[in-house]
C-alpha cells in the first residue's frame, strides 16, 4: 500500500487503487512518483489557482490519472526550468526533460517526448501512446487570382475542346441523317416526318439547345434522328450534371496556391526559407544526417538551413510559431501540435501541409533500468485497445475552427463577388454586340438591296406572251418604277392574304408592266363577282396551264400549286426561292417573297 499518498494535498495525485495497490511495495517506492513535465497544449497545459499554484491538464494529464488509477500509484507534478524536451551536449550531458529524469530528479518524463535511439542510450521509453509525423506550418499564401473566366473551370480545355468537337458532329450526322432520308424519299411515306426542316443551320441550334437545356423548334420526329437525339440528350444530361456539381465546388470553396506541399518541394526551392526549433529531435536528426553523407533529400534541407542568411532556427515553439505567422517562414514540427495550433488560431492566418514525414512516436521516458516501465507500458497498450486513448484524442484535439489547409466556405462566409461572374457578363456582352452587329448588316443590306433592284416586267424570248415570271434587274435610274412594282406586288400578296384572290399556277410565272398596272389597279376598282361566291378575277392577267388552255378574265381561279420567284444581280445568277409543290393548295403570303 502506497500509504504516502492518503494523505490529502493538492500537488500530489493518488490513484483510485492506490490504498489497495501492492505496486509501491513491489517497486519499493518511498514515496509519490516525481513526474517532470513541459506545457505544451494540449499535451500538457497549465493553468494558475486562485492561490497562485499551478495547475495542469490535457491529453498526457488524463493518460497520466488513467494510469494511476490502473496501477494505484501517486505522483507529484514539477516543470522542467530549461523548457526543453531535451537533447545531448558536447560533454555528454542531456538538458530538458531527458535530463532531469536521467539526473534522478524525476522518476517519469511526461509530455510529447519523441522516442529514438540516442535517448534510448540514456533513458527507457514506455510503449508509444501516440505515432505521429512530422509537419509544414507555413502562413496562409494569398488566395489565388480571382478568373473572370472561373465558370470554365469545372473543365480542362481539352474536354470543352471535345464538347464542341461533339456538339458539331451532332448537328452535321442530324443533318446528313434527315437529307439522306429526303433525297431518297422516305421521308415522303410518312407526312410527320420533318427532315426537310432540319438543314444545317436548324441541326446546330438543336444541338446547341439540347446541351444548355432549353427548348426549341424544330424537333425531330423519323426514328434516326429520334435515336440521334435520345443518346446527344443523355450525353448532355451527364456533362451538364457534372458541369453543375464541379462549379459548385469551385465557386464556393476559396482555393490556394501554396507553392509547397511536401518535403521535396520545400528542398527544391529556396525562396522561402524554412527552419526548426533547436535542441529538439528534429533539430538532431537533420544534423545527424549531413554527418552521416546519406545524400538524402534532409541532408540537402540541413545544408541549406544553415546556408541561408538569416538565422531559421528558433529557441522555442512559440518563436516558431510566430515567425511562420508574421513572416514568409516555414516551420517544421510535429504534425500534431502544429494541427492543434493551426485549430485554434484566433485570425485562422495559418495553414498545415499535411504530408507528413518522419512517422515517430511518443512515450513516457523513465529512469535506465526502472521498474516502473514495464507496467506503465502494459496500462498504456491496455488504453490503447480499449480505445480510450483514441477518444482522449478527440476530446483535446478540436474538429472545428480554423481549416487546416487554409479553404473557406464562401456560403457562411461571404457571398460570391462579380469576379467570378465577370467572364460569364463578357460573353453575354460579346453575344449581344454580335447580334447588333448582324442586325446592322441585314438591315444595310437590305436597304442596299431596295435602291439597286426593282422587279421589270420583260417577256422572256422564246416562250409564250402569256408566260409570267418574276426577275430583279439592277437599274440605278428608275427608282419610281421600282417603288410602283413593289407597291402592287404588296397589292397582289394582300389580296391573296385576306381571302379577295386566289389563283392557280401550273407552270412559272411572269409579269409583264401590264400587269403591274393591273394590280395597282386590282386595288382601286376592287373587281368582285357577285354570282360567283364573290371569288375576284384578274382582268388583265393572262393566265396558261400545263395543258395550253387559257385562263382569262372569266375563268375563276381557284388554287395554286407552285411559285417560283427570282432575283437577278450583278453578283450572282438567278436563283429561285420554291414554294412546296407537294401540297395542293397553299395560300401565300408576303413572307413567302424572299429575293
Amino acid at each position: 500500500m502506497c500509504a504516502v499518498c492518503t494523505g490529502p494535498s493538492s500537488q500530489v495525485y493518488c490513484g483510485a487503487m492506490a490504498n489497495t495497490s501492492t505496486l509501491c511495495e513491489t517497486l519499493d517506492i518511498r514515496g509519490p512518483l516525481r513526474v517532470v513535465t513541459v506545457h505544451e497544449p494540449p499535451f500538457i497545459i497549465r493553468e494558475y489557482e486562485a492561490d497562485g499554484q499551478p495547475r495542469y491538464k490535457g491529453f498526457c494529464i488524463d493518460m497520466l490519472h488513467k494510469l494511476a488509477d490502473m496501477l494505484g500509484i501517486c505522483y507529484t507534478m514539477y516543470e522542467v526550468p530549461d523548457g526543453k524536451y531535451g537533447a545531448e551536449h558536447e560533454n555528454n550531458t542531456w538538458n530538458g526533460i531527458i535530463g532531469e529524469v536521467m539526473a534522478g530528479n524525476a522518476e517519469m518524463g511526461l509530455g510529447p517526448i519523441t522516442i529514438s535511439s540516442a535517448r534510448e542510450t540514456v533513458v527507457d521509453f514506455t510503449k508509444p501512446f501516440m505515432e505521429y509525423g512530422t509537419g509544414l506550418l507555413m502562413r496562409k499564401p494569398e488566395h489565388e487570382e480571382q478568373n473572370m473566366f472561373a465558370f470554365l473551370m469545372p473543365f480542362e480545355l481539352v474536354v470543352w475542346m471535345c464538347i464542341l468537337v461533339a456538339m458539331l458532329m451532332m448537328g452535321f450526322l442530324l443533318f446528313a441523317t434527315s437529307r439522306l432520308r429526303y433525297r431518297l424519299g422516305i421521308s415522303a411515306e410518312n407526312i410527320n416526318d420533318n427532315d426537310l426542316q432540319f438543314n444545317i443551320r436548324n441541326s446546330m441550334w438543336f444541338a446547341y439547345w439540347s446541351l444548355v437545356k432549353r427548348g426549341g423548334e424544330p424537333l425531330p420526329r423519323s426514328m434516326p434522328a429520334r435515336i440521334l437525339a435520345g443518346f446527344w440528350w443523355l450525353f448532355a444530361l451527364v456533362i451538364v450534371s457534372t458541369y453543375t456539381a464541379n462549379l459548385t465546388a469551385f465557386l464556393t470553396i476559396k482555393r490556394l496556391v501554396s507553392p509547397i506541399k511536401s518535403i521535396e518541394d520545400l528542398a527544391a526551392q529556396d525562396a522561402i526559407p524554412y527552419g526548426v526549433e533547436r535542441d529538439v529531435f528534429l533539430y538532431n536528426f537533420f544534423r545527424d544526417q549531413q554527418e552521416l553523407k546519406a545524400g538524402t533529400v534532409y541532408e540537402r534541407i540541413w545544408n541549406q538551413m544553415n546556408a541561408q542568411e538569416e538565422n531559421v532556427f528558433v529557441e522555442s515553439l512559440q518563436h516558431g510559431i510566430e515567425k511562420a505567422r508574421t513572416s514568409n517562414y516555414v516551420f517544421m514540427d510535429d504534425d500534431v501540435i502544429l494541427e492543434y495550433i493551426t485549430r485554434t488560431e484566433k485570425d485562422c492566418k495559418l495553414i498545415l501541409i499535411r504530408n507528413p514525414f518522419l512517422l515517430r512516436g511518443y512515450g513516457i521516458a523513465t529512469q535506465r533500468n526502472s521498474k516502473l516501465t514495464d507496467p506503465l507500458s502494459i496500462s498504456i497498450l491496455k488504453l490503447a485497445e480499449d480505445g480510450s486513448l483514441g477518444q482522449l484524442k478527440d476530446r483535446w484535439w478540436p474538429k472545428d475552427g480554423c481549416s487546416l489547409d487554409g479553404s473557406q466556405n464562401t456560403s457562411k462566409a461571404m457571398g460570391l463577388d462579380l469576379n467570378s461572374f465577370k467572364g460569364v457578363f463578357f460573353i453575354l456582352l460579346a453575344g449581344v454586340l454580335l447580334a447588333c452587329l448582324c442586325a446592322v448588316i441585314e438591315i444595310v443590306w437590305h436597304r442596299w438591296l431596295k435602291r439597286q433592284c426593282w422587279f421589270e416586267a420583260k417577256p422572256e424570248e422564246n416562250s409564250a406572251p402569256q408566260q409570267m415570271q418574276v426577275t430583279t434587274v439592277v437599274r440605278h435610274e428608275a427608282r419610281a418604277k421600282e417603288e410602283k412594282l413593289l407597291k402592287a406586288m404588296m397589292q397582289f400578296l394582300r389580296g391573296i392574304e385576306e381571302g379577295k384572290l386566289q389563283i392557280v399556277v401550273r407552270d412559272q410565272i411572269s409579269i409583264n408592266m401590264d400587269a403591274v398596272d393591273a394590280l395597282d389597279a386590282f386595288e382601286e376598282n376592287e373587281l368582285m363577282d357577285s354570282k360567283m361566291d364573290a371569288s375576284p378575277v384578274l382582268n388583265m392577267i393572262p393566265t396558261i396551264d400545263v395543258d395550253g388552255h387559257e385562263f382569262t378574265n372569266s375563268n375563276r381561279v381557284t388554287a395554286i400549286d407552285s411559285v417560283e420567284l427570282g432575283c437577278y444581280s450583278p453578283c450572282q445568277e438567278d436563283y429561285p426561292v420554291p414554294t412546296r409543290p407537294n401540297y395542293p393548295t397553299r395560300w401565300m403570303s408576303a413572307r413567302d417573297v424572299r429575293c
